[in-house]
């Protein structure tokens, strides 16, 4: 009894993801009975994870693999904790010899193949990596799809359908390239397995269908809007978009919210609060598509894809009239099933509908009502965060697969000649496990020697911080330095409420011309740079010259208001969705 007590209380904690507290109460059960089941040893293991003790969890599957041999999921889990770890090679290597003894696999068979590098040693690696992924991707298209090796396909759907409960291609993006040949050729394979595990919601037709033969209880008033994401909660995709939805004509438009992950906070409740109907569906897309196709939507609106599986999956199917995407992931979604991708006019380049599957729709301005944040006082010092006084502080803190690798030479560039400077960079803890912040510390180090300069000189590493203690650093800083090919997007309107002056170089695609955005919203384009060496004059002018520094901030802080509140965005957005409502 005893001990079905403590794998009780264990279960119960691990579900409310109090991970200490299940920890502390699977490890009493386990001194108890010697051995769990296999469920006992995944769930240990996720826990381990969670708690960032990488080795002990694969331990931990490991010890279940000796128990239960034929179990798949082990050897799946420590495919993943190699890969989150940096160790993609051997990630893959280890699933290729998995696969062999399962070759019935989804999981083990995606990783054998589309596992992508967090972060990348070289230029090289990079073209290394994309050439084989989509190699490996036609390849499963055409053993699946063709069915070139007459497998029962039936089993080979169900197969790779667990794949997809599990992964996306979320590491594709941030090579820096167009991905828009990738992504549709991804989409429609994923648009593929998703029909035909649901036939039912393939098409328009049967939404056609159904909308014209159900008896209606009342005439309809208002055109039903639905927003789907697995970030209705304290998160950035929350942050930029929440506008949308508490701004929205009530007296034009319903607004259902449909909300994917079990976790509950304020930002969860002022989404309930401000939608006409709720649901919080957490991993279930069946129940999740069920409810949405029962609301009978007119549109149908992702704020994010390729960050969570479920999401991935259910923007595979169509089950609106009309499915659009925002850019909560600044990238085309590569699916036949969405039709409008739904961006801003000032992030957008002149041609960049060239980059898109979706038709593209440019919203004013930067396309988003951001409410105006609260004034940010400065009660912390730089000795608070380890951070000498006397050196200017470069402030450089995108998560780090952002930054490629063709890119690392700015950072010695401006030290060269900033000779107090000190790079700040911060390893957020949910992305960034400390073997690849050794990877990326590797490649500054390789980059300040090429200058004759020793990176631990000059370069810093904070953990990750509390949002409170993030902006703290960014009131402490005297510069912000964006990075190339993706650029801030949450942390530069951070750094702008902080009246940080912000160095950025806009590129081909919008994910690399946010921050650019936003400084030409607020009309301060002295630090948008147009090249490479020119970012480097403006960041080294700006930790020369405090007079010049200080200049550009208050004008960030006397301009910055023209970022918030900006309605126009919403009253173009429902204007579109008034235009493409009717059938």
């Amino acid at each position: 009894m005893q001990v079905n007590y403590y794998l009780n209380l264990a279960n119960q904690y691990y579900q409310a993801q109090q991970y200490q507290l299940a920890l502390i109460y699977y490890q009493q059960y386990a001194q108890e009975v010697g051995q769990g089941d296999r469920e006992f040893y995944y769930c240990l293991g996720d826990i381990y994870q969670k708690l960032g003790d990488y080795e002990l969890a694969i331990q931990t599957y490991y010890q279940g693999i000796s128990f239960y041999p034929d179990w798949d999921w082990f050897y799946s889990e420590i495919v993943w904790v190699l890969h989150i770890c940096g160790a993609t090679e051997e990630s893959r290597l280890f699933a290729n010899q998995a696969y062999q003894l399962f070759p019935q696999s989804g999981k083990l068979r995606w990783e054998s193949g589309l596992l992508l590098p967090i972060i990348y040693e070289s230029v090289a690696e990079i073209e290394f990596c994309r050439h084989r992924f989509a190699k490996y991707l036609d390849n499963l298209i055409n053993t699946t799809i063709f069915n070139t090796q007459g497998q029962d396909i039936n089993q080979d759907i169900n197969s790779i359908y667990l794949a997809l409960e599990t992964y996306t291609n979320f590491f594709l993006q941030y090579q820096g390239k167009i991905d828009l040949e990738l992504q549709s050729k991804y989409g429609d394979f994923l648009h593929w397995v998703m029909t035909k595990k649901f036939p039912q919601w393939s098409s328009l037709s049967y939404l056609q269908q159904k909308h014209q033969l159900e008896p209606k209880s009342k005439p309809k008033t208002k055109i039903k809007v639905g927003y789907i994401s697995h970030f209705f909660k304290w998160h950035t995709v929350f942050r930029v978009f929440q506008g949308f939805i508490s701004q929205a004509n009530h007296d034009v438009f319903e607004i259902y919210a449909y909300y994917t992950d079990s976790i509950v906070d304020q930002a969860t409740e002022k989404v309930k609060a401000a939608s006409d109907y709720f649901q919080q569906i957490p991993q279930d897309v069946s129940t999740l598509c069920q409810q949405i196709v029962k609301d009978q939507l007119d549109i149908l609106v992702f704020l994010d894809l390729s960050m969570s599986p479920i999401s991935n999956q259910v923007a595979a199917l169509r089950l609106a009239p009309i499915q659009c995407l925002l850019w909560g992931h600044p990238v085309t979604s590569g699916l036949p099933s969405i039709d409008y991708y739904l961006s801003s006019d000032l992030l957008e380049p002149a041609n960049g509908q060239d980059h898109y599957r979706e038709k593209l729709i440019r919203l004013p301005n930067i396309g988003i009502y951001f409410p105006e944040p609260e004034l940010v006082e400065l009660v912390k010092t730089r000795q608070d965060y380890g951070l000498p006084e006397e050196k200017i502080i470069y402030l450089s803190c995108q998560s780090l697969f952002k930054y490629l690798p063709q890119y690392d030479y700015i950072f010695p560039a401006i030290a060269q000649v900033v000779t107090n400077a000190k790079l700040v960079f911060i390893a957020a803890a949910s992305c960034t496990t400390p073997p690849v912040t050794e990877k990326f510390c590797h490649r500054l180090h390789r980059a300040f020697a090429e200058y004759g300069l020793n990176s631990a000189d000059y370069c810093v590493f904070l953990p990750g911080q509390t949002y409170t203690d993030f902006q703290q650093i960014n009131l402490l800083a005297d510069v912000f330095l964006d990075s190339f090919g993706w650029s801030g997007g949450m942390t530069s309107l951070d750094a702008i409420n902080c009246s940080l002056p912000i160095v950025t170089c806009p590129g081909e695609l919008m994910r690399g011309r946010q921050s650019a955005g936003f400084l030409t919203r607020i009309g301060v384009e002295e630090t948008i740079a147009q090249s490479p060496q020119e970012y480097i004059e403006i960041a080294i002018h700006l930790g020369l010259d405090p007079n010049y520094r200080q200049w550009i901030a208050q004008k960030m802080h006397q301009q910055k208001s023209r970022l918030y509140n900006d309605r126009t965005c919403v009253a173009a957005l429902e204007a579109f969705y008034q235009q493409v409502s009717r059938w």
